[in-house]
């Protein structure tokens, strides 16, 4: 990613399924060759199987970190972790009625601008989503995101706000995480 080697990740539901992490997210399917031939545009892996692309996302630049996401998740939703310490929200899939497509391209920013070098999602409660950063004098190098709250207004007391978002039309904006 940015300049080194590629990353691969296997989806975590759907064995057949890999993502290639480089200067853009690319989805595949692998698929036998036994008895048929190679498809046009498949990688072939090995003597009886063959890699089909299936869909490409550039639309995460500076990417230094992926995480694909637990839940069973059709649409392939990922968190991409960027040299500027933002975490983008974003999907390999076509199904622009997805119950994820609220969440699509939503961005969580740490306080201070630092790498983001590593994505992991809470395996009990899915929602959450820790990113770990370089180091800040003042600021934590672990956050923790909710990735489904919602905008807090700034009348609610400072012990029940737990994320602060910024929403527009095109994208939403998270400046706060949980802890």
């Amino acid at each position: 990613m940015s300049g080194t080697k590629p990353d691969i990740l296997w989806a975590p539901h759907q064995v057949d399924r890999f993502v290639v992490c480089d200067s853009e997210l690319s989805l595949y399917h692998v698929e036998s060759t036994v008895n048929s031939e190679l498809k046009a545009g498949s990688l072939r892996l090995s003597e009886d199987s063959a890699a089909t692309l299936l869909s490409i996302n550039s639309d995460t630049p500076y990417m230094k970190c992926v995480a694909w996401y637990l839940n069973y998740d059709p649409e392939c939703l990922l968190a991409v972790g960027q040299a500027n310490g933002r975490v983008v929200l974003t999907s390999l899939g076509q199904d622009h009625n997805s119950k994820f497509k609220d969440l699509i391209g939503k961005e969580f920013v740490p306080k201070h601008a630092r790498q983001c070098n590593t994505l992991a999602w809470n395996p009990l409660d899915n929602n959450w989503l820790a990113a770990g950063l370089d180091k800040h004098r003042a600021d934590f190098s672990v956050l923790i995101w909710d990735i489904c709250s919602k905008y807090t207004p700034d009348i609610v007391p400072m012990e029940k706000v737990k994320l602060s978002a910024g929403e527009t039309e095109t994208t939403l904006l998270v400046t706060k995480p949980l802890y």
